[in-house]
């Protein structure tokens, strides 16, 4: 059975390692955004319609920071109600 990795964590130090995902999620969105950007831009002046294909990927370097944050949220949770 998985171990909860978290569960070794006090509740200080959980809200410390959320506040500290929510600025590197945030950074990341904020540079995904102008990735996209300049992608979208490419697209209109070179007329690369192939890199339309990239753009889905791009939301993958943030996938496993959110999965984080919702672990991190259902464990603080799991403590409050206790």
């Amino acid at each position: 059975m998985k171990t909860n990795k978290l569960s070794g964590f006090t509740i200080a130090e959980l809200t410390k390692q959320k506040a500290l995902l929510k600025g590197l999620l945030i950074g990341g969105a904020i540079v995904a955004l102008l990735l996209y950007t300049a992608l979208i831009y490419l697209i209109i002046k070179n007329g690369k319609t192939s890199l339309i294909a990239v753009m889905p990927c791009g939301i993958l370097f943030i996938l496993p920071g959110i999965m984080k944050w919702n672990q991190i949220e259902a464990e603080l949770k799991s403590r409050r109600t206790k």
